[in-house]
């Protein structure tokens, strides 16, 4: 995983750096021949431009058929560098495995961008050789995490739909791998992303084992922390608000004791509700001298 550097270079001295790259010893052959002119006809396979902080993503290359009449029957080398021009990582990838999806790229949070350069040899139909480079500047993608709560539960975390697809696979796709999971209660699953300061328990009441990514449903999760403070909802309720200003922006609010439901939801059922439907709390906001200090919500994907 790439580290992040500490000095920002201009894009000037990043293709310095490629240049040296392409010149060094190990791609001295490459340098004997000219260098192809039009379309590459290998290009990056599912590769995107920017990607959440600590998510991975795996790529390959494909076939462009920018020219049918050439190929490239030799390997691609796969060289990955920093936002300063220095590489941390170099492979070589064969004809049958380009369309894998066998490589990988992450980014910390902070680390900005990420250059990706691949090397390879064209050959075109009359048997002549051409060296071709491709670069992708992959960047880290702001995160959006944004709280969407309704009475029926909440419908989003950040990239996490719980309601279209609360399996703990989904929350790995959103958030990229988890920094810790634990086995809770027999039947649950505690993840816990740390980079951002949540944690989402996962169950599966029939069963199953709720820490299989396709199994374990998202029941309720909870945000805390400093590094929780990139959470708010869509009024911008946050980790640090002043408790004074909860019900400004959340009108509905209701205060109990040091916490504030700020959606209140109702099940059909339930102990003292004299017969009707049950008040609960779907996101409850937590105070601590004066101020948010976490968030809690109810998603209930895996049942009551």
């Amino acid at each position: 995983m790439l580290r992040a550097a500490r000095s920002v270079v201009s894009s000037l001295a990043v293709v310095a750096a490629l240049l040296l790259v392409a010149a060094s010893p190990e791609n001295a052959s490459a340098q004997t021949l000219p260098t192809c002119a039009g379309p590459p006809v290998v290009a990056f396979d599912s590769l995107s431009r920017s990607i959440p902080p600590n998510f991975e993503e795996a790529f390959g290359f494909e076939d462009t058929f920018a020219a049918s009449d050439a190929e490239v029957p030799g390997p691609i080398a796969v060289e990955m560098l920093d936002r300063g021009g220095r590489p941390f990582f170099r492979g070589i990838t064969k004809a049958d495995e380009r369309s894998d999806n066998s490589w990988s790229v992450s980014l910390d949070r902070g680390d900005r961008w990420v250059w990706i350069v691949a090397k390879y040899t064209e050959v075109a139909a009359d048997g002549t050789h051409c060296a071709r480079t491709i670069v992708r500047q992959v960047n880290e993608m702001p995160l959006r995490l944004t709280i969407q709560a309704r009475p029926s539960g909440i419908t989003a975390l950040g990239r996490f739909r719980p309601r279209s697809d609360p399996t703990y696979a989904a929350a790995i796709r959103a958030f990229g791998e988890p920094s810790s999971e634990r086995r809770y209660r027999g039947n649950s699953c505690r993840v816990r992303w740390g980079l951002i300061g949540l944690r989402i328990e996962f169950a599966n009441f029939g069963g199953y084992d709720a820490c299989d990514p396709d199994k374990g449903r998202a029941q309720s999760a909870v945000v805390r922390g400093k590094r929780a403070r990139s959470w708010r909802t869509r009024r911008g309720l946050r980790i640090g608000t002043s408790a004074r200003s909860i019900r400004r922006r959340h009108p509905s609010a209701k205060r109990r004791k040091r916490s504030w439901w700020i959606v209140t939801g109702h099940r059909k059922f339930g102990p003292s509700c004299n017969g009707g439907p049950c008040p609960f709390p779907v996101l409850t906001a937590r105070t601590a001298r004066g101020k948010v200090s976490s968030l809690y919500f109810w998603i209930g994907s895996a049942g009551e």
